[in-house]
């Protein structure tokens, strides 16, 4: 039933409602004696816009006007020779309404049978093609440019099909095909869905069920140049290589889509033949970065650790980060206090640590004074006095104490300093790459030699400590 309610039960149908602002033609219906719609438009339309043949409308048409024939759901013709219907109005579009069984149905009764698109710029869409004789050569024949085809082809039975569903000539550039073909997996006439010759530039959406025996979308007779294709593609029995053919040889074109014989989707053109998406090597290689990450088995054997460069894998910069700025290590040894080699009422360096290339996240530098028998509190006499500081390296050849960054320690002279004074514990922190701090002591009186113990925590790649060595 056509109504516009909107308005009132008398309104007249307003095209544009249903075509858009963009219409400024005039505006025909199409539909068959007897039917609900037919009955309708009787009293909403002019009556010499209303026709019960498309024929009949694209007569009255006019060229490059913007004329729309609209089709009414339900409408059914027979097509019965060749260019029986023959578009040849520019700029016109026909439109079917319905959906379903309810779109307009056209019946081609003769093997050459055909709806001729002659003029450019000219629409055919939403309509159902059905064979009532086997093979039909080619019931939609466009031979013009820039036209658009949006059409359901259904075989009537595995034994009365269509040959070539859509044939072009080479005149048809830049056509819009929108094809949905149900045939019968049984029947054997089926050849083509599309048989494009010599067209430049089309774009060809696909959706087909049954046998094509050469191929769903075929380039023939001549070469066919940037055709876009896509669509499911259920070619019964061969997967792939009947989706699309260039028989012709030389044409240029890319396909994507579904493969139903594959059941997986595909890719490929001319440069490249048709191949499925392989997606189970890439399932296997998400099922084996899942088991590294997570897995109980992890990785087998881990590489050795890398600094982030080209051609090192993360899993070296893992563990290179692990070993070098998380992990936790240490340094220790011992520094001679030598009173030969310098005189120690004077700050003297004892020991430098210099951050490596990477720098340092953390570093804490201990010293002991209470090593047993060759300590600093074992050779100093009860009340000596031992200062003992941490300075920065600030450019190149000078370096700075820094705040809270000394001590100053009062001898036993016995070895028996208690915990809080038998040691100190500078919290240098972050290093630059590069950077040196040294551990410089004074002693108010020099007694004899002595060592003192070192340990160097830090985050990061070793750094290079250097004491002072027994001369």
């Amino acid at each position: 039933m056509i109504k516009d309610k909107n308005i009132s039960d008398a309104a007249a149908i307003q095209a544009h409602k249903i075509m858009g602002p963009g219409q400024v033609g005039e505006i025909f219906w199409v539909a068959t004696i007897g039917t609900q719609s037919y009955d309708q438009l009787i009293d909403k339309v002019n009556s010499a816009k209303l026709f019960t043949t498309l024929e009949e409308a694209n007569e009255n048409a006019v060229a490059a006007r913007g004329d729309i024939i609209f089709m009414a759901p339900n409408h059914t013709e027979t097509v019965a020779a060749a260019a029986a219907i023959n578009l040849n109005k520019t700029g016109v579009s026909v439109v079917g309404l319905g959906n379903g069984a309810a779109k307009p149905t056209f019946t081609f009764s003769a093997t050459a049978s055909t709806i001729t698109m002659t003029a450019a710029n000219v629409e055919l869409k939403n309509i159902i093609v059905v064979p009532s004789i086997d093979s039909v050569v080619s019931p939609i024949v466009v031979s013009a440019a820039d036209c658009t085809v949006h059409v359901e082809v259904q075989d009537a039975s595995d034994t009365v099909e269509c040959v070539n569903a859509i044939l072009t000539t080479a005149d048809a550039d830049r056509i819009d095909i929108d094809v949905k073909y149900i045939g019968d997996i049984a029947g054997d006439a089926c050849v083509n869905a599309v048989r494009l010759v010599g067209v430049d530039t089309a774009r060809i959406n696909v959706d087909f069920y049954g046998v094509a025996s050469t191929s769903i979308v075929e380039f023939h007779t001549t070469a066919c140049h940037n055709i876009v294709i896509s669509g499911k593609f259920y070619n019964d029995g061969t997967s792939l290589t009947k989706n699309v053919v260039d028989t012709v040889t030389g044409s240029t074109w890319s396909a994507t889509g579904w493969d139903g014989n594959s059941n997986a989707n595909f890719g490929g053109g001319d440069n490249s033949a048709l191949a499925t998406d392989d997606t189970s090597a890439v399932a296997t290689d998400v099922t084996t970065v899942l088991s590294v990450l997570s897995g109980a088995a992890g990785i087998a054997a881990f590489p050795v650790a890398a600094a982030a460069a080209n051609d090192v894998s993360l899993a070296e910069v893992v563990r290179y980060i692990q070993e070098t700025q998380l992990a936790v290590a240490e340094v220790t040894g011992d520094a001679d206090v030598d009173i030969s080699e310098a005189d120690y009422t004077g700050y003297i360096n004892v020991l430098t640590v210099t951050a490596p290339a990477t720098g340092l996240a953390n570093c804490v530098i201990d010293i002991d004074f209470n090593k047993a028998t060759t300590g600093w509190d074992n050779v100093a006499t009860a009340a000596d006095v031992l200062d003992c500081v941490l300075v920065k390296q600030i450019d190149g050849t000078n370096y700075r104490s820094t705040q809270n960054a000394s001590a100053q320690i009062t001898a036993n002279g016995n070895g028996t300093l208690d915990a809080s004074e038998s040691g100190m514990s500078f919290n240098v922190g972050p290093m630059q790459a590069n950077a040196s701090v040294q551990v410089h002591v004074k002693m108010d009186t020099e007694r004899d030699d002595c060592e003192l113990p070192y340990r160097v925590t830090y985050v990061g790649a070793a750094p290079t400590v250097t004491p002072v060595a027994t001369a």
